[in-house]
């Protein structure tokens, strides 16, 4: 009977284990986005900071992108019928162009971007740090990969609680014409 009794007790302790945070997998997934081109653009004379307006949209585009990919990993993760999951790490962040120039140069693809960060915090502005960062040396890229700034920092609080995003960004061009873009995003996410 005490084999039977600690056998079962094993089997509990086992079954509680393993539905408690041992599962983990990557999640992937894209969202949509527009740039559209500024009304006004400094004249280019190198690297210039990015202008106000311009900067306000690139703003809510990447806050909109990032925001239906965070709603997608919610509904992911509640596929496992749980929510919120005990960690969710970003891993990868890329910007692809997905309309196509006529002419490939920094002012109708995304090599107008010459560097770009992406701050995070949470919805009332607290807990803010540096998401993902590029630093882009080809005058006509198509496809920006970020640099993740904390390949361990949960972000779940961020997903869960809402969040906002700030941007500091170096142009080369302005756009000379709107750019569809998609945005990639890659998470691990342990339950």
């Amino acid at each position: 009977m005490s084999r039977l009794y600690y056998g079962l007790i094993f089997f509990i302790a086992i079954t509680l284990t393993v539905s408690c945070g041992l599962i983990e997998f990557d999640f992937s997934t894209s969202a949509k986005g527009k740039i559209k081109k500024p009304d006004f653009c400094p004249p280019q004379t190198g690297v210039f900071e990015i202008p106000q307006a311009f900067k306000e949209h690139l703003t809510s585009q990447l806050n909109d992108v990032i925001s239906n990919s965070f709603d997608d990993i919610i509904a992911e993760v509640k596929k496992q019928d749980t929510w919120p999951a005990d960690e969710i790490i970003l891993t990868k962040l890329s910007m692809e162009q997905t309309s196509i120039p006529s002419s490939p140069a920094s002012y109708s693809t995304l090599g107008f971007i010459s560097e770009l960060k992406i701050y995070i915090s949470l919805d009332d502005g607290s807990d803010e740090f540096l998401f993902a960062s590029v630093k882009n040396s080809d005058d006509k890229a198509r496809k920006l990969v970020f640099d993740v700034a904390d390949k361990t920092k949960n972000i779940i609080n961020y997903i869960d609680k809402g969040f906002k995003i700030r941007i500091d960004s170096k142009l080369r061009d302005c756009p000379s014409e709107d750019i569809a873009f998609k945005n990639n995003l890659t998470v691990h996410i342990k339950l």
